[in-house]
């Protein structure tokens, strides 16, 4: 058995893929880098990380900081 560990940023993500195949879910991370598939059996844990990766991404493509706190 083995692992291997790949360490992705926010910045690299381009777009994120989800599947649903039988008892089995699938997410794959679209990256400069290449496509990362991951497998998962359960379906909310990927939904919730589909949900958070694409939240991640939306904060860095649109930085919400100081300057906008003064708008009207």
């Amino acid at each position: 058995m083995y692992m291997h560990v790949d360490e992705i940023t926010f910045m690299i993500i381009g777009g994120i893929t989800y599947t649903k195949a039988g008892f089995m879910s699938y997410v794959t991370l679209h990256t400069r880098l290449g496509d990362y598939k991951l497998r998962t059996f359960n379906m909310r844990s990927a939904a919730n990380f589909v949900d958070y990766i694409e939240t991640k991404c939306l904060q860095q493509s649109f930085p919400l900081g100081d300057k906008y706190d003064n708008v009207t």
